[in-house]
């Protein structure tokens, strides 16, 4: 009986550093030096797996040996540098493959975000019974900064 079942496959993301920010399938860093991690759950209980890949983006990608292996959890650290020698804005498609060629993949999205937030502060000042409000706010198109 032939195997025409891919592999399982998730993906996690994590910040390792404060110039990184995960959320859902999306990853957002700056152009300072730091890390994130990809993390890929996969499953195969037909042939086991044959390997994890990761793709290049900000840092070299591997491919992670699985030698038929049921069930594997994957991390892949990325790391990212002040240079900005390996700038990298996109989709990056991670691939499980099983002994028998089978393959599935995900995606995640990288963006570097080297725009800087926008914030303001307003003030009332109001004479006769000295009330101040204070208004202030924080806004980042890209990585969420000030979003609830």
């Amino acid at each position: 009986m032939a195997d025409r079942t891919p592999p399982t496959l998730t993906l996690t993301l994590s910040e390792d550093s404060a110039y990184a920010h995960a959320t859902g399938d999306a990853l957002y860093y700056s152009d300072a030096s730091g890390a994130f991690t990809v993390t890929a759950t996969a499953g195969d209980g037909l042939a086991g797996l044959s390997a994890v890949t990761f793709p290049d983006t900000v840092s070299e990608g591997m491919a992670y040996d699985q030698g038929g292996a049921l069930q594997a959890a994957v991390a892949h650290l990325h790391r990212f540098g002040v240079d900005g020698s390996r700038p990298f804005s996109g989709t990056a498609t991670v691939t499980a493959i099983d002994q028998a060629t089978n393959a599935t993949t995900q995606s995640i999205h990288l963006v570097r975000d080297v725009t800087p937030p926008e914030a303001w502060v307003e003030a009332l000042l109001r004479s006769d019974d000295v009330h101040i409000p204070v208004t202030w706010g924080a806004d980042d198109g890209q990585s969420s900064v000030g979003k609830a």
